[in-house]
């Protein structure tokens, strides 16, 4: 029989403090396992450092004292007031709350606070939000993206005036395929319907009114939530591992009036790092930007007939992969969805049309192919096939420049000296680079004018207004073959981590110190010098690839050989094999090693383009084109390799001003765990998560925050214990406040602290 749990224990006694946990004979405790990890076993016998368990397969063995965890009696829906914090009772915990009670699954709980920490187990399905009401009401008592945005908002008004930061920002990270994407859409959704309404409406007047406003205009929250469609079509693609992982970062900071009613005045949305590569190349299994299949899936006949627009699998961009299709999704819908958002956010029907006729241009661009000849000077690429011919036609026609000068660009380039300027034919490689180059520029600029074209809309106020920001950022990757877009998308991970540390467990241990709380001994995953090691001047990863960048002749061996001579000895840059070390190298992320191989590391951090394509797209007869290439003079002399900021010094600076904006900010933060690498609905994988709960610190997380505060009672059951106590002419006073207010109140009058 096992023994009872004690009422209480001393506050100041973590977790992490004990060196062995109380298990006795009949007890069914957890011990390490294998497919699960951690197994359940009954208790034989203890004799010293050893204890003797039954598996629950018949095995009879002996395990370590130390590995032998208690089970927690029961579930709970914040894991700092589980009895036990260790791993194996983590994990069980989340496993029970994902389980898909019924038939219909509505018992399933993915949600779990620790403490103000949300994890957010990636249900996989859409689920039913609570309403309003219950949220605004409660405090946000119950674990909920909503509960994360409505403390989100009441730490913003209620710190108004104070020394404390007003400005919030929710930041939402987890690996690709976490869920990320549709929580920061749900906390959008919570925060733009509570902004209407201000701090002092009640749930219900928020839930009545809201409804009347679903089906009107287009009101600054309807534009937010209508330009979704639009950044998901142009920015997001199916991968082996998510069917809409956003292939860019973004940062939508939401603004509220500074008169004391908090109510929404403006937005403004911020992006990171498109994946441009994708537009030329995708792996198998993969499928490039959603738009391009929503246009072909969607177009009208007409439209359809006017751009030469066929099937996925005649276009070079988009049958590399024979990934036609992604899950759960309906790509005509999704056109229908991204029209209608377009229109919303100011774009009218024949700037749509132009659009789209871009969009038509760049497939047809990508199915020019080419053959070599022979010629004096070397071989030259040329173009042969009757069909790279058509979509040199059709592509020159949608994309407003003339047939003769796009061949030209494509096939040859002007070498510009101190005495003249010459023109020398390309080689096959080198036009598909130039072909390719077209292509990425003409995507990526159309995508900036399409994000200039939503801000526009959502009226961002110039003037420093309270703002509550929402971080979507690309999670962590580690494919087969990793390049330079997986090198930044993980510094950025890397840079949210390090966030992370300084704002729960360094910023809480400080504050436990200046309260006298005492703590044991706690590590967390400080991930400060693998930071270092990629971003650091001058010697960091990105600096050295720069550097490389400016010698004469640059190359990725050479950039490479540099890298293992001035890393060679670094903790977080592990020697590869001898046989790959001349075509990679590791970084020791938080969430594990990664091999990048290179090859393409100093093209892509290239972001410029030759002047004599952006002199053809700027004349554009495209009414759009022009727009994308406008670009300031070159005041380079002729001759002298221009100085132009490179794709890593810019997304470095980013980086630095996302991560000062976030210090400027008290951050909430939800942690997105995928259950399992199938994304299989109802599959709950326990190696598969355990290894993103112990990438993401959540063990230590959860032990600092309990140690702390380990009593932690919601408003709402303040209420119900003391409520029924006050004087009827007191209860009617604060019939319709909130829970939160009323506490206040009794606090107050109690003479009781009220800071917490």
């Amino acid at each position: 029989m096992s023994t009872p749990l004690p009422i209480a224990r001393q506050a100041s006694k973590s977790d992490a403090d004990m060196e062995l946990l109380p298990v006795e004979v009949g007890q069914v405790i957890w011990i390490p396992g294998n497919e699960r990890v951690w197994d359940k076993a009954t208790v034989m016998a203890i004799g010293g450092l050893k204890v003797t368990v039954r598996t629950h397969a018949g095995k009879i063995q002996q395990v370590d004292r130390s590995l032998a965890l208690p089970q927690n009696p029961r579930e709970a829906d914040d894991m700092t007031s589980l009895y036990f914090i260790h791993e194996a009772g983590v994990l069980h915990n989340l496993e029970e709350r994902c389980k898909l009670n019924g038939g219909d699954g509505t018992g399933q709980k993915p949600y779990t606070f620790m403490a103000n920490v949300l994890i957010a187990v990636n249900p996989l399905r859409d689920l039913p939000n609570p309403r309003i009401s219950e949220v605004v009401n409660s405090a946000g008592s119950s674990p909920h993206p909503y509960s994360i945005a409505e403390m989100a908002y009441q730490q913003m008004v209620y710190n108004s005036g104070t020394d404390q930061p007003t400005n919030q920002s929710v930041v939402i990270s987890g690996e690709s395929g976490a869920g990320k994407t549709e929580s920061s859409k749900i906390v959008l959704r919570h925060l733009t319907t509570r902004g209407l309404y201000g701090k002092k409406a009640r749930g219900e007047e928020i839930e009545s009114m809201s409804k009347t406003r679903q089906e009107h205009g287009t009101s600054l929250d309807h534009r937010l939530i209508e330009q979704n469609p639009i950044l998901e079509a142009f920015g997001n693609a199916k991968t082996l591992r998510n069917y809409n992982s956003s292939r860019f970062g973004k940062f939508m900071k939401l603004q509220f009036t500074a008169n004391g009613e908090f109510k929404l005045a403006g937005a403004f949305v911020e992006t990171y790092l498109l994946e441009k590569s994708r537009l030329v190349y995708q792996v198998d299994g993969e499928r490039n930007f959603h738009i391009f299949y929503q246009l072909l899936a969607g177009a009208s006949s007409a439209a359809r007939q006017e751009f030469q627009l066929t099937k996925p699998e005649d276009f070079c961009y988009l049958n590399q992969s024979g990934c036609y299709v992604a899950e759960e999704t309906d790509d005509q819908a999704c056109f229908e969805a991204v029209v209608r958002g377009l229109s919303c956010v100011g774009i009218n029907e024949q700037v749509q049309h132009v659009i789209f006729s871009v969009i038509a241009g760049l497939l047809h661009l990508g199915n020019i192919e080419f053959a070599e000849e022979d010629t004096p000077e070397g071989e030259a690429a040329v173009i042969e096939k009757e069909s790279a011919k058509r979509a040199i036609v059709v592509a020159s026609r949608l994309l407003g420049v003339k047939e003769e000068d796009l061949w030209k660009v494509i096939l040859t380039r002007d070498i510009v000296t101190r005495e003249e300027t010459y023109t020398v034919r390309r080689n096959e490689q080198a036009a598909v680079y130039a072909r390719d180059a077209i292509a990425k520029a003409l995507y990526s600029r159309m995508f900036d004018w399409v994000i200039k074209q939503v801000n526009s809309s959502l009226g961002h106020d110039p003037d420093p207004l309270p703002y509550i920001g929402v971080l979507d950022i690309f999670g962590f990757e580690s494919f087969q073959r990793n390049d330079f877009e997986q090198l930044l998308i993980n510094y950025t991970n890397e840079v949210l981590q390090a966030t992370f540390n300084n704002q729960v467990f360094i910023a809480e241990m400080e504050l436990y110190k200046r309260e006298g709380i005492t703590v044991g001994k706690i590590k967390w995953p400080d991930n400060r010098e693998c930071v270092d090691l990629i971003a650091s001047k001058p010697n960091g990863i990105l600096s050295l690839l720069d550097a490389e960048a400016m010698n004469p002749q640059p190359s990725d061996a050479k950039f490479l050989r540099t890298l293992h001579s001035k890393h060679s000895k670094h903790p977080y840059f592990p020697r590869p094999h001898p046989k790959d070390m001349e075509h990679m190298f590791i970084v020791r992320h938080f969430a594990g090693a990664v091999s990048y191989t290179i090859g393409a590391f100093i093209d892509k951090n290239n972001d410029s383009i030759p002047a004599d394509m952006s002199n053809l797209f700027s004349g554009s007869s495209n009414t759009l084109v022009p727009a994308f290439f406008h670009q300031e003079p070159d005041n380079s002399r002729p001759g002298k390799r221009k100085l132009t900021k490179s794709v890593a010094a810019k997304f470095s600076n980013q980086m630095q001003e996302l991560v000062d904006t976030l210090d400027a900010t008290r951050c909430n933060f939800i942690r997105c765990i995928k259950p399992n690498a199938l994304m299989r609905v109802g599959m709950f994988d326990p190696r598969y998560v355990v290894g993103q709960l112990r990438c993401q610190g959540i063990m230590q997380t959860a032990q600092v925050l309990k140690v702390g505060l380990p009593t932690r009672v919601s408003y709402s059951e303040l209420v119900g214990a003391y409520k029924k106590f006050m004087p009827p002419d007191a209860q009617r006073l604060f019939a319709n406040q909130s829970d939160p207010t009323l506490i206040t109140a009794i606090l107050w009058a109690f003479q009781c602290l009220t800071q917490f």
